[in-house]
C-alpha cells in the first residue's frame, strides 16, 4: 500500500506539469475529486504493479501513480481532446507528450472496438473513471475488463449516481435527469452519458460478469470547489447563491448518503 500523503503530496507536483488555464478550468474543478480517488485507491496501491486507466482523459491520475512506481498503461481515442472542441482539460498532444515524459504506454484507441490491444491478465489494477456511462454497449467492455485483470485483481468503477437528490428534484419539476442536451444526444459527435447508474444496479450487474463487489461507496467531491468567473477555486467558498445552494445540498446528502453526486465501486476478479 501507499500512503495517501505521498500520494497526495504527487497529485501537487502533477498539477505543476499544466497549463495555468487548464488548472483553472479543469484541475481545480475535479481537485477534491483527485484527492478522494487517490485517498481511497493508497491501500491497494504497490510499486512494480501494474495499472491499466480505460477512457484516461488528461490522465491526473494516471500520472500521479507512474510517479510512485507503478507501471500504468493509458488507454483512450483522446477524440474530445482535438484543438477544435478546446477541452478543458487540455488537448491530445500536450496530454500524450505529458504521458512520454512520465514513460506511460499510452495507446489510441476505441473502448468499444474489441478485443482490446493487451494481453489477458495483463493488469493488477484497473479503473473506469467516468467512462462506464459513456459507453453504448458496457456488456462488451465488462468482458474485456475481465479478461485483462489478473485472477484477483481490482477493478474501481466510478460514475454518476442516477438517483442522486439533483436528478430527484429535476424529475419532480418535470425536467429530464439526463445531464446532456436533446440536442447532443440527436447529433452525429455525441460524448454524453448512455446510461447512469444505481448502487443497487452495480451490486446486480457487475457478478454475472465475475466480479465480486467489495465495497461501494457514495461522494460529491466532484462539487467541493467555487465557480470563479475565470473557472473554478478549487476550495470552497460562498461566493454566490449556487455556492448556498450546494450547501443545503451537501447538508441533505450527509444525512442520506444515497443522496451524492457519484458513486464509486470497488470490485475483485474472482480468482477461480
Amino acid at each position: 500500500m501507499l500512503e495517501s500523503s505521498l500520494l497526495i503530496g504527487k497529485l501537487h507536483d502533477v498539477y505543476k506539469e499544466f497549463r495555468p488555464e487548464i488548472r483553472l478550468r479543469g484541475i481545480n474543478r475535479n481537485w477534491s475529486a483527485y484527492e478522494f480517488l487517490l485517498r481511497e485507491l493508497a491501500p491497494f496501491l504497490s510499486p512494480g504493479s501494474n495499472y491499466l486507466d480505460l477512457g484516461a482523459g488528461a490522465g491526473v491520475i494516471p500520472l500521479v501513480l507512474s510517479s510512485c512506481g507503478l507501471h500504468v498503461t493509458a488507454m483512450d481515442t483522446w477524440t474530445e481532446y482535438s484543438l477544435e472542441n478546446n477541452n478543458r482539460m487540455g488537448n491530445a498532444d500536450e496530454i500524450t507528450a505529458r504521458f512520454d515524459r512520465a514513460g506511460i504506454q499510452w495507446i489510441r484507441w476505441n473502448l468499444s472496438s474489441v478485443p482490446l490491444p493487451l494481453a489477458a491478465n495483463c493488469c493488477d489494477l484497473l479503473t473506469l473513471f467516468d467512462v462506464l456511462e459513456h459507453i453504448s454497449k458496457p456488456q462488451v467492455l465488462l468482458k474485456e475488463v475481465h479478461r485483462l485483470l489478473r485472477p484477483g485483481g481490482l477493478l474501481v468503477i466510478k460514475v454518476p449516481n442516477t438517483a442522486n437528490l439533483r436528478n430527484r428534484l429535476r424529475l419532480i419539476l418535470g425536467r429530464s435527469p439526463h445531464p446532456d442536451p436533446i440536442e447532443d444526444w440527436f447529433s452525429d459527435r455525441f460524448f454524453g452519458h448512455y446510461r447512469e447508474m444505481t448502487a443497487a444496479e452495480f451490486r446486480r450487474g457487475l457478478p454475472p460478469f465475475g466480479f465480486e463487489v467489495e465495497s461501494l461507496k457514495y461522494s460529491s467531491a466532484c462539487h467541493w470547489n467555487t465557480r470563479m468567473s475565470d473557472g473554478f477555486d478549487h476550495r470552497f467558498r460562498i461566493n454566490s447563491m449556487q455556492q448556498l445552494a450546494k450547501i443545503i445540498y451537501f447538508g441533505a446528502t450527509a444525512v442520506v448518503p444515497s443522496f451524492r453526486y457519484e458513486i464509486l465501486v470497488r470490485a475483485r476478479k474472482n480468482s477461480s
